[in-house]
């Protein structure tokens, strides 16, 4: 709607880094126990008008209104230190996870330019390191 609409926003893509791992470990039963806990810790970090959306498998995408720069490198690396510090209860031990984020403010480009364009910022992040944020220039 915003695309036809002409509005500026900023599409954030994430994912949970080394989720194979938790897969692996605690079962598909702790890997969706620590899905929901990244769903609710960013839902609550998240700004009212923004929408969070689950993608799919670890990767999730949030709809955001903030849209200059230092205010959304600010926003997101909230949300990934806040992630950082919440441990939740998997299989008897306290686990915590980190994300790597990727973001492209929108300006002309259409649904599936931007989603490529903060896609590409997702797996920078990812393979510089891991537990980024990059935005997109």
């Amino acid at each position: 709607q915003a695309i036809d609409e002409d509005r500026q926003f900023t599409l954030i893509g994430f994912d949970v880094d080394r989720f194979k791992y938790i897969n692996d470990n605690y079962g598909h039963p702790g890997g969706d126990q620590l899905l929901c806990h990244v769903a609710a810790t960013v839902e609550k970090c998240i700004n009212p008008d923004d929408l969070l959306v689950r993608l799919g498998g670890d990767e999730f995408c949030i709809i955001s209104q903030v849209i200059k720069h230092v205010d959304l490198q600010a926003y997101l690396e909230t949300i990934r230190g806040v992630m950082c510090e919440r441990k939740t209860l998997l299989g008897g031990h306290m686990v915590t996870c980190t994300l790597s984020i990727g973001a492209a403010i929108r300006v002309d480009e259409d649904a599936e330019q931007i989603m490529q364009i903060a896609d590409a910022q997702l797996y920078f992040s990812k393979n510089s390191g891991r537990n980024k944020v990059t935005i997109a220039e």
